[in-house]
């Protein structure tokens, strides 16, 4: 990088962390400041920014056959009669695609939480329906046992919740892991048994009425889904 060397190591990995929205609210906030007045140190936040988006770059996505979703869906949901709005993308975040998703799981879902980190993430998804109206990320962190959850775009109809499901490689249900929360942004702590169960695992959600699913599966229309991956 062609400015690192006029920096200690400490503002080089806040400008990183800062291209990829890891830093609290107030940390931001104070290096935004120091950046008003600092061109060196907006020269080291473009670098990594070009780093970042360079490596989506590298991959080119893939195209899984189209019986692929209705399949996945079938085997993990059942038979819904209210048909999903979310056609070819559950495929596609399901079946296909791994390598530009892993490129992009550093450009197109870490910069997208502004909850505060105290600990690292392992494991990230974007969790978003095909036309993308409706878009919640998730960073899971192995040390906390939580994962942050933050609704970027969308929300329920009116008298409706959407739920989170987690869906482990191989399980024949999906499981439940409650309410999305109302507010923007929200921290919940998975359950041991779950923490285990993430690797090749999927996120979903679903419309259910108010106060979520009765049943324990989803009822309503599966609106958004995306893989789980791990840093």
């Amino acid at each position: 990088m062609s400015t690192t060397d006029t920096f200690d190591r400490d503002d080089d990995v806040l400008a990183a962390e800062y291209a990829l929205h890891l830093l609290s609210a107030d940390d931001r906030r104070a290096f935004e400041a120091r950046m008003q007045d600092d061109a060196a140190l907006r020269e080291l936040v473009r670098d990594w920014d070009h780093q970042f988006h360079a490596l989506s770059d590298e991959f080119d996505s893939v195209a899984p056959p189209a019986h692929v979703k209705a399949a996945i869906h079938k085997r993990l949901f059942g038979e819904v009669k209210k048909p999903s709005p979310l056609s070819g993308a559950f495929g596609w975040l399901l079946g296909g695609g791994v390598a530009a998703v892993l490129a992009l799981s550093l450009v197109a879902v870490m910069p997208l939480f502004m909850e505060p980190q105290t600990l690292a993430p392992t494991h990230t998804a974007e969790i978003s329906s095909e036309d993308r109206s409706l878009i919640v990320t998730a960073a899971f962190s192995a040390d906390s046992g939580e994962f942050t959850v933050r609704r970027v775009a969308g929300g329920p109809a009116s008298g409706r919740d959407l739920e989170m499901w987690l869906i482990p490689d191989g399980a024949e249900a999906p499981i439940s892991l409650g309410i999305v929360p109302n507010e923007d942004d929200a921290r919940i702590t998975l359950p041991d048994a779950l923490r285990a169960r993430l690797t090749a695992a999927t996120f979903a959600i679903s419309d259910e009425p108010k106060g979520g699913s009765p049943t324990g599966q989803p009822t309503g229309a599966v609106l958004a889904a995306g893989p789980i991956q791990m840093l």
